[in-house]
């Protein structure tokens, strides 16, 4: 039988098995190492670091290769540096783990606070150690103690007065600050109630000794403003909060308190008083409202900017008033607003009229004398204006963006034209005898050639605004002209109709192209009413003053005249309007239209030095207004 004793070589099998549990224990180990969130090291007695795992990276910022290569004590904050020799020290003569905290430094220059834990294996002449970043906790430590020093300054800083009376002995405990206050010394004021009630002012003694009573007999919270006089002889505006010592009975025995001096505040608040009126005056809408929303308050400023008088408003919800629906971001607004005691923003407020107004808002919460919420100071500017420019401002230049850019793609694309053009039209010439399949492939590529052309030159005059021919033209002329081609063309269920003064201004223009304006605006017109009705021109003279051309970047002062043309089509989506003089931007279906009308209209205008505007609605038509510079008026 073979010998199983201990000498026996152990079976494969148990070997393996072993092998892979050292293997698998130092998997582990490397994962730990590897993946733990806090910075684990392993650092020699000489100074060195020797292995770091990657969390040193990512709270310090330095690579590894840069903390190995350095004395880690060079990292230390110099303040620290001796601490942290003493710390080693213990390390190197066995101590068992020790805790320990220094500041590091970052790779950015900024130090941050770490927590120690090492342990020495001297046969190894190593340390093993954990770290862990505390930078919040020491700041948290920090703060909190600088609180407590700002809170004991603001104890010995204070200006209150305490007293405590004794309502069996009449006796009452006046505090050092209590007479302060009133200009005494601390032995000039008798410990005693008729000391009190001899300095309250004549107006406020009643009224007092009532609150104190109520206090006493109906446990009413007691807290008053009066007046107290001085020494020398004047009166101060006095808070004073009391709460009152009940026996087992229900009878008071002590009534406790203190005061502060409030007469910098009280006149503070007869300033305001006497400026309350200064508020009329301001251009801002001033209000004040309840937590509800109850309007309490409407200066005059409020009148010029929404057109309520006070009077129509007062004891009204903002909300009734300001908009025209509710505003779903309502609640958002004084949840936020009631967590800071503050809020800033822009809002879409209507007036009176049902104009739409854009309203930079400011609220600030009033609190009462307790610190409670009261109610909503509230200033609201009209923006609207300057909203509108800028929104012009915007619109322009990005119109001008898209226009350099189709420029240069329109003078790369007539490049590529121009020979393909010429080159359809050689063939046709050179293969006469070609069959007729083939002469037909040739004059389809004449023709696209010649359309990808005409397309291109449609491009450069939206872009460059070509002049043309510039004659002065009497509008009127043109639009008649329109209104027979309409006649004629257009379907019998559209109806024309026309308004032109007979002592309308001439402009001085390229008759084509702004033919070419009135009638790309009037096929638009055209099927916007698929089921028909009115297309209306009209014209008038228009003098643009210093305050219509400040709220209009591209109007400037002078004669203009104004064409008109409105329909009573489907209307354009409010969210692409800003969007319908852009290049290539169409709403048609494909194949109906290049997107390039009412591009090449506003380039035509532009040339003109004029400007165009847009008013529609969905379901209520469109409106489009044309300003041409004027000659000829009355004025020269």
């Amino acid at each position: 039988m073979q010998d199983l004793g201990t000498n026996s070589p152990q079976p494969k099998e148990s070997i393996e098995t072993k092998l892979r549990a050292c293997l698998q224990a130092e998997e582990e180990y490397v994962r730990f190492f590897l993946l733990s969130l806090d910075m684990l090291c392993i650092a020699g007695l000489d100074g060195y670091f020797k292995r770091l795992n990657p969390a040193f990276e990512r709270i310090l910022g330095w690579k590894i290769n840069d903390l190995l290569a350095e004395p880690f004590l060079k990292f230390v904050h110099p303040e620290d540096q001796e601490a942290t020799l003493t710390e080693m020290a213990k390390l190197s003569l066995g101590t068992q783990t020790i805790a320990f905290e220094n500041r590091y430094r970052c790779c950015d220059g900024s130090y941050k606070w770490l927590l120690w834990n090492a342990t020495p294996y001297l046969d190894q002449e190593m340390i093993y150690a954990t770290a862990r970043d505390i930078t919040e906790r020491k700041q948290f430590e920090q703060t909190l103690q600088e609180s407590q020093e700002r809170y004991s300054l603001a104890i010995q800083g204070s200006r209150d007065g305490l007293w405590d009376w004794n309502l069996l002995t009449n006796e009452v405990y006046y505090s050092p600050g209590f007479k302060e206050i009133l200009g005494y010394e601390d032995s000039e004021i008798e410990n005693h109630f008729s000391s009190f009630e001899l300095r309250l002012h004549p107006d406020d003694h009643a009224v007092v000794l009532e609150r104190i009573q109520a206090h006493l007999e109906k446990r009413v919270l007691y807290d008053i403003e009066y007046r107290l006089r001085t020494k020398l002889g004047d009166y101060r505006w006095i808070c004073a909060k009391g709460q009152a010592i009940w026996d087992k009975t229900g009878h008071p025995t002590r009534m406790a308190g203190s005061i502060c001096d409030v007469t910098d505040r009280k006149r503070g608040e007869q300033i305001i008083l006497e400026q309350a009126a200064l508020l009329d005056v301001a251009t801002d809408a001033i209000l004040v409202q309840g937590l509800d929303g109850q309007i309490l308050f409407w200066n005059r400023g409020a009148e010029a900017i929404y057109g309520w008088k006070k009077d129509e408003v007062l004891t009204r919800k903002s909300q009734e008033i300001l908009y025209e629906e509710s505003l779903p971001e309502y609640k958002d607004i004084l949840t936020a607003f009631t967590e800071k005691g503050r809020w800033q923003g822009e809002l879409r407020h209507f007036n009176k009229a049902g104009k739409a107004l854009t309203i930079e808002s400011r609220w600030t919460l009033v609190r009462d004398q307790q610190g409670n919420p009261k109610s909503i100071l509230v200033v609201n500017t009209d923006i609207t204006e300057k909203k509108q420019i800028e929104m012009q401002f915007l619109r322009s230049q990005r119109i001008e963006s898209i226009g350099t850019l189709a420029s240069g793609i329109a003078h790369d694309l007539n490049n590529i034209f121009t020979p393909i053009l010429a080159i359809a039209q050689l063939l046709l010439l050179k293969m006469s005898e070609a069959d007729q399949q083939t002469q037909n492939y040739f004059e389809i590529l004449q023709t696209s050639a010649k359309r990808g052309s005409a397309l291109v030159s449609q491009i450069l005059s939206f872009c460059q605004g070509i002049e043309g021919q510039r004659l002065e033209l009497q509008v009127g002329h043109l639009i008649q002209e329109i209104r027979k081609i309409v006649n004629q063309t257009f379907p019998k269920s559209i109806q024309v109709q026309t308004e032109i003064p007979p002592n309308l201004w001439t402009v001085f223009g390229d008759p084509t192209q702004l033919h070419q304006v009135l009638m790309n605006l009037t096929v638009n017109a055209r099927d916007a009413m698929p089921k028909g009705g009115v297309l209306r021109f009209w014209a008038q003279n228009l003098i643009i003053d210093d305050n219509y051309a400040r709220i209009n970047i591209e109007a400037k002062v002078g004669p203009y005249i104004v064409i008109s043309v409105s329909d009573t089509g489907v209307g354009i989506p409010s969210e692409i309007v800003d969007r319908i003089f852009d290049p290539f931007f169409t709403t048609k279906e494909v194949g109906l239209g290049t997107g390039l009308g009412l591009a090449t209209v506003l380039g035509i205008i532009k040339s003109h030095k004029g400007f165009i505007k847009v008013y529609s609605k969905v379901g209520e038509g469109s409106q489009f207004k044309i300003y041409l510079p004027a000659i000829g008026t009355e004025e020269n």
